[in-house]
């Protein structure tokens, strides 16, 4: 049906364009990775990279915005050695696998992205895939931290430290230009309070001191998930606990590290008490109580609907309404899995929670999911892919705060196939 519209005579000078283009993209595919790569600059970073400039731009764009959220964050801080602020964005994981392996000796297996530091260079490496646009934000957002926390620490950051605040700056959205921070993912609450009721987190004193080593190991027996969501709640809590009561005394934690005082001493020093239990405590009634962020939750919500639907619209159903959609994924037993660093996450669709929103705050209303099918214009050719994948629904929220969210379906009209982001305002 696709060929009746593919011309049956082809030109000589045609099937020629046809044969040379297909020749350098062939010998371009065959070209090492690092010979073939360009090289952009944005105000902070050099970018080499494989994919199309506009998509560089846009990395490089995003790059900037966090750059400049670390350094707010850390202004008190000056760095220690130079700011080697380089980046390699890889479209294909191949690439990125062999790359790392061949150029820098690294296995970076079952990662999507990570930083680290040679003799012979580094800098953050990260490939794309075909994957929602958010997922390689978090990247940039987790990974791009330790890339900028190398420069004013080295390696004496606590790794309790490095990634529960790489996490958070993970956890933060970039919505209109504007960064939003200070979210808390719904799983991370939920598996921390759990942990913490029954008293099955890692104590403070055990965090504190904790080496690379002994974090890798950690993560290496299984216990990925707890110890990076418990790393995020700690900072988290120090961040904003109490209305922000910890927030100077955190900031005088991290000065003292990195004029060199050990993790232990600095804590006592700018908490003013070595009563790790008692503060401990304190933390610890915070995790409980905590509540997820409206709009992480919103995120996490339409990132599920979006590939539940377009799971469904391959098999031909196309939900009209969220009760529908909901229906459907749960007929078909439907789950997502996202890596995450060192453990998976899974959300399945049984999950009722899946299919609402929190309120912003106790007693206001809450922010609601929509799910419809509107009649839209399409050309010939996308109306000839519908017939083997119609588009799904258009998915998104009514009432979030500090802007609503709409899953953007994205047609591809060489094979047909469609992909999705989040958006603001659509």
């Amino acid at each position: 049906m696709i060929d009746a519209m593919v011309p049956r005579r082809m030109t000589i000078a045609a099937a020629t364009a046809a044969i040379v283009a297909s020749a350098v993209l062939h010998a371009k595919q065959s070209t090492p990775w690092w010979d073939r790569a360009e090289v952009l600059s944005s105000r902070h970073y050099r970018i080499k990279s494989d994919l199309p400039e506009g998509d560089v731009r846009r990395i490089g764009r995003h790059l900037d915005t966090m750059y400049e959220a670390y350094a707010r964050r850390l202004a008190s801080l000056p760095p220690r050695g130079l700011e080697h602020l380089d980046v390699m964005a890889f479209a294909s994981q191949a690439d990125y696998l062999t790359t790392l392996k061949g150029r820098f000796g690294i296995d970076a297996t079952g990662t999507r992205g990570i930083f680290f530091r040679r003799q012979d260079g580094g800098g953050l490496a990260f490939w794309t895939g075909a994957v929602p646009w958010r997922r390689v934000e978090h990247v940039i957002q987790h990974e791009g931290f330790h890339q900028f926390a190398a420069s004013r620490f080295g390696d004496a950051l606590p790794s309790w430290v490095n990634e529960g605040v790489a996490e958070y700056f993970g956890a933060s959205y970039v919505i209109g230009g504007r960064l939003v921070t200070g979210q808390a993912p719904p799983r991370a609450v939920a598996e921390v309070a759990a942990a913490v009721g029954i008293r099955e987190h890692i104590p403070f004193g055990v965090m504190l001191t904790m080496t690379g080593g002994e974090w890798m190991a950690r993560v290496q027996e299984g216990g990925a998930s707890l110890l990076y969501r418990q790393a995020w709640s700690m900072a988290y809590f120090l961040v904003h606990g109490e209305h922000g009561r910890y927030t100077g005394a955190f900031e005088q934690y991290l000065r003292l590290i990195n004029r060199g005082v050990r993790s232990e001493d600095a804590f006592a020093d700018a908490f003013g008490t070595s009563d790790i239990t008692a503060f401990e405590e304190r933390w610890r009634t915070f995790a409980l109580a905590q509540s997820p962020g409206t709009f992480a939750a919103a995120v996490e919500r339409l990132e599920f609907l979006a590939d539940g639907a377009l799971a469904l619209a391959r098999s031909g159903v196309v939900p009209g309404t969220l009760e529908d959609l909901r229906g459907a994924l749960q007929s078909t037993d439907f789950q997502r899995t996202v890596q995450r660093h060192g453990y998976i996450e899974v959300l399945r669709a049984e999950d009722a929670s899946l299919y609402e929103l929190p309120a912003i705050s106790p007693g206001a209303p809450a922010p609601r999911l929509v799910v419809e099918v509107r009649r839209r214009p399409v050309s010939p050719r996308e109306r000839i892919f519908a017939q083997r994948l119609p588009r799904p629904p258009d998915i998104g929220t009514d009432g979030l705060v500090p802007g609503d969210l709409a899953v953007v379906w994205h047609r591809d009209l060489d094979s047909g196939d469609l992909s999705w982001e989040l958006e603001v305002g659509k």
